[in-house]
């Protein structure tokens, strides 16, 4: 539909292979999300956002975005389209201004964290986000499992 504003995000990172090809491999753990745009004026704002849908509010966590444009002609010469990193209100405007005409462009997200001042990547399950842990034991029922024994 044209004029809709929403999209799917999806969290992992960009692999880009020795021969120019791009591949973004998806957390398993952390399942995509749908985001409506169309009352999002900034990129802060998009952050936010993200940081809420996938429980992230209250961790020291960076959020890097991206999108892929799919151009074909590029694709026929035997070349590949870079992901373009959403890094600034005016590349949000541009993924937006995408959004409205090309209803299938997902949003990538990837989080990062600081580890002796340098960013890593953020592992799977490294912030377990609800309901997936439900199956994990956290540490006040393994106490209250000991103290039953």
């Amino acid at each position: 539909m044209e004029g809709d504003e929403s999209c799917v995000s999806m969290v992992g990172r960009w692999i880009c292979y020795p021969n120019g090809w791009w591949d973004f491999k998806v957390d398993k753990t952390r399942p995509g999300k749908s985001i409506n745009c169309e009352k999002i004026d900034n990129l802060k704002s998009l952050k936010e956002v993200i940081r809420r849908r996938f429980s992230m509010v209250g961790h020291d966590v960076f959020v890097e975005m991206s999108y892929w444009a799919n151009d074909v002609l590029v694709r026929l010469n035997g070349q590949e389209t870079p992901p373009t990193e959403i890094k600034d209100d005016c590349s949000f405007r541009m993924f937006k201004s995408l959004l409205r005409s090309e209803s299938s462009v997902n949003l990538f997200v990837t989080f990062k964290r600081m580890v002796d001042d340098k960013l890593e990547f953020l592992d799977p399950l490294e912030i377990a986000v609800p309901p997936y842990n439900r199956g994990f034991p956290t540490e006040a029922s393994l106490l209250v499992d000991a103290i039953r024994i």
